[in-house]
């Protein structure tokens, strides 16, 4: 099956690279208005980049929307739309009705809010179509990059795209500022950098680990318990954490997302 990108960022470059690691038999296609896009493994490395929009439109089975939100009428509006072709859009905020508003001729339409973790093939991919049979095309697609979450609601799209779709920024800059502590306090930036990225990824590994041993989902403040001893240091912490409104910060910016993603659909 013939996939092509229409647009080709980071996004899609992510969806692409986790497929190539899959194995999968996908045959992956793509088109930029910006040639210089393209870096030399993807020219080189089973990704066809093809001249025009009306050629990857004709040759592909399943279309990809992969431009910025602001680029997506453009694209819709240039498209032909086929039957026996099936559209994805991985645009913020754009619902499928929209889609189909600018382009009345497209039918077989999801619309995915995929994330970074797939370049890891761990990526959080919510869908949305009211269309079975190019739902479960689509999914049979993220399938390949980690875990797929299907949503009967298309308005919670938007939530997804504050949480997991922004969220790897969140985690980033979670890791900089543990880093940035870590030398604050006398640590050298590669030991610094070190213990904070082994110390995320291995306290997410240990309440995942657990989840899938006990098919449960272990709320997190009963393994912040674990760490925590009476008048010890991780307490001292927590309190500061308390006291800058950790919390509320994540809250609200995971918040404004969502209501950024809502904005971009008007």
């Amino acid at each position: 099956m013939k996939i092509g990108f229409l647009g080709f960022g980071k996004m899609a470059k992510a969806i692409a690279y986790g497929l190539l690691q899959s194995n999968s038999s996908y045959q992956l296609y793509c088109y930029d208005i910006h040639p210089n896009t393209f870096s030399d493994f993807e020219q080189k490395n089973l990704i066809k980049i093809i001249p025009n929009l009306q050629a990857i439109e004709e040759e592909c089975d399943i279309l990809i929307f992969s431009v910025k939100p602001k680029d997506l009428k453009d694209v819709v509006t240039s498209c032909k739309g086929y039957d026996t072709k099936h559209y994805i859009s991985i645009a913020a905020g754009i619902s499928t009705k929209k889609i189909h508003e600018w382009n009345s001729h497209i039918k077989n339409l999801s619309r995915v809010m995929p994330n970074l973790g797939a370049f890891a093939k761990h990526s959080v991919s919510a869908i949305f179509s009211s269309n079975q049979e190019t739902l479960n095309l689509t999914k049979s697609i993220f399938d390949n990059l980690g875990i797929t979450i299907l949503i009967d609601n298309e308005e919670l799209m938007h939530a997804i795209t504050g949480l997991s779709g922004s969220g790897p920024a969140y985690v980033f800059l979670f890791l900089q500022a543990m880093i940035e502590a870590g030398i604050r306090e006398g640590l050298s930036y590669e030991l610094s950098y070190q213990a904070s990225l082994h110390t995320i990824l291995g306290s997410v590994k240990a309440l995942w680990e657990n989840n899938q041993k006990n098919q449960t989902l272990t709320h997190p403040a009963d393994w912040i318990k674990n760490v925590t001893s009476p008048g010890g240091t991780t307490i001292e912490g927590l309190v500061e954490l308390e006291k800058n409104h950790f919390k509320y910060a994540i809250y609200n910016a995971i918040h404004q997302a969502t209501n950024k993603s809502k904005e971009l659909g008007k």
